[in-house]
């Protein structure tokens, strides 16, 4: 949630018990009318602001880069600020900066906090005493601006591992609802099923809602669906069927087919060997054929031979 506005008592209380449920609210500080607003948020009523009084511009000095919000920009080469000036920023007065509750993983170079991260039950408050509007700083001309805002978006989210869509069977894993035991499950039947610290969730055999709760204000609801392979409408092969031993025929029309298979291979049989002879007989009129050319090759040269003894 961006507040960036003064609001009522009422949607502060909103904004707030959203905060310590486990939602995250990002809040520039644009001038000091949001000092109301800021009191009910943090809540302290003594909480102050009064805008710092700068020469010229104020830089990031200090900056904690072990903290989660600045975590990405360790690297030598991404952690550069010098080169966003902050044309105004606000002091913010009266909190204990010794709570463990509060966290100031950035000062300007007047030492007084850029950054403050306040964490609310499950949710955190991101605090920046300035703003990214060009009349208070180039925050949102430099390249820092979204990893920042993509960072806020996913520190202190309890959510990160939990999914709204799942399939029939699937695991989720223990991480999907860190930090957020004791925590119950409820399937779409009505059963409510009771998870032991660090353990997953294996109970996804029905299509439907599921909701999670914990510590007795956390909710979340996920979706679980049939598989998409349920819907593949391709038919199979029967042979896939018979290799798993299912019968495809009934009994009666199988063996009509059996002794039609019987009698078509009866039909081949004799086929060949009818083939098979009438090509023996087709050797034996070759062989007459050849016989008789001889024999008329024989009476030819006796003729021949008994005229020459004649003459």
């Amino acid at each position: 949630w961006l507040i960036h506005t003064p609001l009522s008592e009422k949607v502060a209380d909103q904004c707030l018990e959203r905060c310590q449920k486990g939602e995250r609210l990002l809040i520039p500080i644009m001038g000091t009318e949001m000092q109301s607003t800021l009191q009910r948020l943090w809540p302290d009523p003594s909480l102050t602001l009064s805008e710092a009084t700068l020469q010229d511009y104020a830089l990031l000095a200090s900056i904690d880069f072990q903290h989660p919000l600045f975590a990405p920009f360790a690297d030598p080469r991404y952690n550069d600020f010098s080169k966003i000036h902050f044309w105004k920023h606000h002091l913010v007065i009266g909190p204990d900066w010794e709570d463990p509750a509060h966290s100031v993983p950035a000062l300007f170079d007047n030492r007084q906090p850029a950054w403050i991260v306040k964490t609310q039950g499950r949710g955190k408050m991101f605090v920046l005493t300035s703003s990214w509007a060009p009349k208070d700083s180039q925050l949102a001309l430099s390249t820092k601006f979204v990893p920042l805002l993509h960072t806020i978006l996913e520190e202190g989210n309890t959510t990160r591992g939990l999914e709204t869509q799942y399939t029939v069977g699937d695991k989720i894993d223990s991480n999907a609802w860190k930090d957020l035991e004791p925590l119950s499950i409820t399937r779409p039947d009505g059963v409510t099923d009771t998870v032991p610290e660090g353990q997953g969730y294996g109970q996804t055999h029905e299509p439907g809602l599921y909701t999670v709760k914990a510590n007795g204000s956390f909710e979340w609801t996920f979706a679980v669906n049939m598989s998409s392979r349920e819907g593949r409408t391709q038919p199979l092969p029967v042979e896939t069927f018979e290799g798993l031993g299912i019968l495809t025929k009934r009994p009666e029309q199988g063996s009509a087919d059996r002794v039609e298979e019987e009698a078509s291979r009866e039909a081949s049989t004799r086929l060949l060997k009818a083939r098979e002879i009438e090509g023996q007989q087709q050797y034996w009129k070759w062989a007459l054929c050849a016989v008789l050319l001889l024999l008329a090759g024989e009476t030819y040269l006796s003729g021949r031979t008994l005229r020459r003894q004649i003459g």
